[in-house]
């Protein structure tokens, strides 16, 4: 089909929120449950799933222990994109019958 024309074209396809930096307490809110990867002014970075926000911090899951991060210690953060494995509950429902 040349809907598109002739012309070359870039088509990018992106998951809604993912590429916007968290940068104001809702949005911190707004991602409880997601995974996010925050990098701090003193050059460390964490990676955990927000638990819960409020305006001055968010608590984090990393690697099952709590951590409080202060917006203030945050240089810039973002949601992780993750793609999670198909485990075998899934498949029962393709399953074909007998």
């Amino acid at each position: 089909s040349d809907v598109m024309g002739d012309h070359p074209y870039t088509l990018e396809v992106s998951s809604p929120g993912v590429s916007r930096p968290l940068t104001l307490p809702r949005h911190w809110s707004r991602a409880t449950g997601r995974l996010v990867r925050a990098i701090l002014h003193d050059g460390g970075d964490v990676t955990g799933r927000v638990v819960s926000a409020d305006d001055d911090s968010a608590v984090l899951d990393v690697d099952g222990a709590s951590r409080v991060l202060a917006y203030a210690d945050v240089r810039k953060a973002k949601v992780q994109v993750e793609f999670r494995k198909t485990d075998d509950t899934d498949l029962d429902d393709f399953e074909e019958e007998d």
